[in-house]
């Protein structure tokens, strides 16, 4: 299996001698490509930067009120942007308002709670390995967080 360069590093090859096989299940599973994704990456790598990112604002954006679309985009991007934009079958939409509503009332306690539990629990449970793994949980992880606590001040 071909190693992603990010895992060419350390921590990786002591996660492997800790629990190999866990180790190179994680990176299998991390080269599960997303077809309709990978499609429009190859597809706007062909472009000029500035027309990349003119593409993907503009279907980051909300959609424009007379629904113009972007026919100079490749298919792929038409493809991907489909999909995504589309709810799954399974999302039950007016279920979620109560919580939209709750989380909007109480963003700032919601957002605390949430960082404590990923204070106590975040870097003891399989979501940390990834920063474990790749040796960014004191690189990226500490700066990620002072960044979040001085969006809330």
């Amino acid at each position: 299996m071909k190693i992603p360069t990010d895992y060419d590093n350390p921590g990786y090859a002591q996660a492997r001698a800790l629990e190999p096989e866990m180790a190179e299940n994680y990176v299998a599973h991390i080269m599960i490509g997303d077809p309709l994704a990978d499609a429009a990456v190859e597809a706007l790598s062909k472009l000029k930067r500035s027309e990349t990112n003119r593409l993907i604002s503009a279907y980051m954006s909300p959609p424009s009120p007379n629904g113009q679309e972007l026919p100079d985009a490749p298919s792929e991007v038409h493809a991907l942007f489909d999909d995504v934009m589309a709810p799954p079958d399974w999302l039950d939409l007016p279920a979620l308002t109560a919580g939209i509503h709750m989380f909007h009332r109480n963003r700032k306690m919601v957002v605390a709670g949430m960082l404590a539990g990923v204070l106590v629990e975040g870097f003891s449970t399989n979501i940390s390995q990834s920063f474990f793994i790749t040796g960014r949980l004191r690189e990226q992880g500490v700066r990620r967080l002072q960044l979040k606590v001085q969006a809330w001040n």
